[in-house]
């Protein structure tokens, strides 16, 4: 679980070293901000994907199964 924490972490400092617009860093950090429940799922099948599109889109994903 640390590992995908980790990575991010290291994504986010990149993220400060490079002119990117302000929308992708509030993402960024969206997404960081809900990290833990992401390294628990792991990554088989999509799992990750799925979990951020039900919670960020849930009325507009009826069709993904898990």
């Amino acid at each position: 679980m640390a590992s995908i924490v980790s990575e991010y972490q290291r994504f986010l400092n990149c993220l400060t070293q490079q002119d990117v617009p302000d929308d992708v860093r509030r993402l960024a950090y969206l997404i960081f901000d809900h990290i833990q429940p992401l390294a628990e799922v792991g990554s088989t099948l999509r799992a990750r994907s799925v979990l951020m599109a039900k919670k960020f889109f849930p009325d507009s994903l009826l069709s993904i199964r898990t």
